[in-house]
């Protein structure tokens, strides 16, 4: 499918995920989580948004926040994205409508930087731990409101829609999961011509990315903690020589 063919088939409301072969960082935080949650295949899909119609796209970007634009200026003529449209059939009209309305009232709106942050520490944390990432307190800590990372702001939209389709709350929800056929229809794909996955030098890239996610992550979430336990145990071995 060309890309003026799949701008055709699209409807209002339609979610798009995009894949991108440049180089990106934020791609880079996705993508292993992606990882983390599919495993090696199909994790392409690093960046989410929603067709408005007329040829627009709203969407959220790290530096940018929510944004609005040309759906061709922005992918269909660079040759480095490819994307999947998908619909949330029988939505009524009452919910398309809210569903359309809320994405301008959010443009100009933060990027949600914490809840990004959330996934490299979901990594790190062991598995019989990660239920206390779970916890309201602890998750409110990773969600700034009124801030908004890019599947985030779409999976919020369902929400004031009324029509929310996921277990988790839309600051968890990732743009691996609207390629979901259990609950969105796909409606068309577009790959340009001579696409290519990123290559090794991006594969590398995210692996540093990963080891540096980890470091800074276990640097504020054990390392420091643990260096105030120290200080405060030797504050008190220095009361009670005292």
């Amino acid at each position: 499918m060309n890309a003026s063919d799949f701008a055709a088939a699209l409807l209002p409301g339609d979610i798009l995920v995009v894949a991108t072969s440049k180089f990106d960082w934020g791609d880079k935080a996705i993508r292993l989580a992606n990882f983390y949650k599919r495993g090696n295949g199909n994790r392409q899909w690093g960046h989410a948004a929603v067709y408005m119609g007329g040829g627009e796209v709203i969407e959220s970007f790290p530096g940018r926040g929510v944004i609005r634009r040309k759906l061709s200026e922005a992918y269909l003529t660079d040759n480095n994205y490819a994307l999947l449209a998908m619909r949330r059939e029988g939505l009524c009209e009452k919910n398309l409508q809210a569903f359309l309305d809320f994405f301008p009232r959010q443009v100009g709106d933060g990027f949600d930087m914490r809840a990004l942050l959330y996934y490299p520490l979901y990594m790190v944390v062991p598995g019989c731990l990660q239920c206390l990432l779970d916890s309201p307190r602890v998750e409110s800590l990773f969600h700034v409101t009124g801030r908004y990372y890019c599947s985030e702001l779409v999976a919020t939209g369902l929400q004031e829609a009324k029509d929310y389709c996921f277990e988790r709350p839309p600051a968890r929800v990732m743009p691996l999961d609207f390629n979901n056929p259990l609950i969105l229809t796909p409606v068309s794909q577009y790959t340009p011509p001579g696409w290519k996955k990123s290559g090794w030098l991006n594969v590398l890239a995210g692996i540093l990315y990963f080891i540096v996610c980890v470091a800074l992550t276990a640097l504020a979430f054990f390392i420091v903690p643990l260096i105030f336990l120290a200080a405060w145990v030797m504050m008190r071995g220095k009361k009670k020589e005292r």
